[in-house]
């Protein structure tokens, strides 16, 4: 009997190392970066089973890439944005390059916009959402990782059941992973409505493990195609509390026209379904008197590009006098990184400022990890102290800013659905600067030598986890 089990026993192991050992070279064929790879290959070897688990829920890319393209609508021949494209002669001298990057990479076009506000706080964000919500006389498209069924987001939902019971077209967008929490009846009194909620890329068994890393990280509203919202806040109470800082934008003109070209792309991604309507693109929307050139960068894992890692990767090499970065999550991949400490080493002013306490421990120590490579060519750390930050903001020498979706970290660049807006002007960028500015004094700066000689045990933590980052 010890001899059959023994036998069954070394034919499990040989079975699972020779299935090891092909995952493996799955791995390397799928042609990551070098150092995702040897992330998953560590995995897979140093957690025997669970490591195997892991991989195939929030690893496997052979087909998936593929299959989520083909749902992708990448152009959109009915939408008139293209023809509000700022002309060549006319766009910002510094940033054609950049411009015409985002434009090659994912069709967005550079147009005119307005910021008519910018938040920092979700209380006022959300204030402005429902007074938009109330006055919308057509339509209301919305796309959003998280709604929470709390105070915040039901005030939300009642809101939009109240336009939708006036006639208004309601269509939201929510991701299946971010709102796992909230349960399919609270969106039940929207639908009774006539809203249309869909989910993104459901996680159902026994397909779920297709899409679960794959996120759409968002955070968009168009109303009436005339204005937009733009940036990291989701609708929950936290977005609300005092514990909390965040950055969003409310945006009118040409630049909505892009936006509701992202909005009705992950429509059809969600519902197969392409809808049309004057409404989408009013034709009284145009306006450049007080407006500044914008452009929205994308990133998906439908896409060739990573338009919004590239694009910032451009604008980081192009800065003159300053670069300043936050972000809530930073783990770069080697590019952005070495384009950081090549912009300090060339006398640029970089400053990164993160939370100075994180809301996931993991991905905090893989932060700090990251902190002694900025710190170690000339650049400043800071972190903020009195809440948890979550802006994702990039201001560079008084004439660029990036707000969105986007965090600097693999799954942002890689795996999400995100989009950013880089605004070309210098008025938004000093306003940016400012902030940015102000956050300092509420901050801590890191000093190279003291965080240098923290205890080995901490920097052998942070050390650890910085193997796997580009899995985070």
């Amino acid at each position: 009997m010890d001899l059959f089990w023994n036998s069954i026993y070394g034919i499990i192991t040989v079975l699972y190392m020779l299935y090891i050992i092909s995952t493996v070279v799955v791995v390397v064929l799928e042609n990551r970066s070098p150092v995702r790879t040897v992330a998953w290959v560590l995995v897979l070897l140093l957690i025997p089973v669970f490591g195997l688990i892991i991989y195939f829920f929030f690893g496997q890319k052979f087909g998936k890439e593929r299959n989520i393209a083909k749902r992708t609508l990448h152009s959109d021949d009915c939408s008139p944005t293209c023809s509000r494209a700022i002309p060549e002669e006319e766009r910002t001298p510094a940033y054609r390059g950049v411009m015409s990057l985002i434009n090659n990479t994912d069709q967005s076009v550079p147009l005119y916009g307005k910021c008519t506000d910018m938040f920092t706080d979700g209380q006022s964000f959300i204030n402005s959402l429902i007074n938009d919500i109330h006055q919308a006389q057509s339509t209301i498209h919305m796309e959003f990782y998280i709604i929470e069924d709390d105070s915040i987001g039901r005030t939300v939902r009642d809101a939009l059941v109240q336009k939708a019971k006036e006639g208004i077209e309601i269509r939201f967008i929510y991701d299946d992973v971010g709102c796992l929490k909230t349960k399919d009846k609270f969106f039940r009194p929207l639908t009774d409505a006539g809203g249309q909620v869909y989910p993104f890329l459901e996680v159902r068994f026994p397909r779920f493990s297709r899409k679960v890393n794959f996120r759409n990280h968002r955070k968009l509203v168009i109303i009436d195609g005339n204005k937009a919202y733009i940036g990291g806040m989701n609708i929950a109470e936290r977005y609300a509390s005092s514990r909390w800082r965040d950055l969003h934008i409310r945006l009118t003109g040409d630049i909505v026209f892009s936006i509701q070209d992202v909005f009705l792309r992950d429509w059809h991604f969600v519902s197969r379904e392409y809808p049309q309507s004057p409404h989408f693109y009013p034709h009284n929307s145009h306006e450049t008197i007080n407006c500044v050139q914008m452009q929205i960068a994308l990133s998906s894992p439908a896409e060739r590009w990573r338009s919004i890692r590239q694009g910032l990767l451009k604008i980081i090499l192009d800065a003159k006098k300053y670069i300043y970065i936050i972000t809530p999550y930073f783990l770069p991949d080697e590019i952005i990184l070495s384009a950081m400490q090549t912009a300090a080493l060339s006398g640029v002013s970089v400053k990164l400022m993160i939370p100075e306490k994180g809301d996931n421990r993991i991905v905090n120590l893989g932060t700090r990890s990251y902190i002694y490579d900025i710190l170690k060519c000339g650049a400043e750390v800071i972190m903020y102290k009195p809440a948890f930050i979550h802006s994702k903001l990039v201001v560079c020498d008084d004439s660029f800013v990036s707000i969105g979706s986007s965090n600097m970290d693999f799954r942002s660049f890689d795996n999400n659905f995100e989009a950013n807006c880089f605004i070309y002007d210098t008025h938004l960028a000093e306003v940016c600067r400012t902030i940015f500015q102000g956050y300092i004094l509420q901050g801590r700066t890191i000093n190279p030598e003291a965080w240098r000689r923290r205890p080995k045990y901490i920097r052998l933590t942070e050390s650890v986890v910085k193997m796997f980052s580009p899995l985070l």
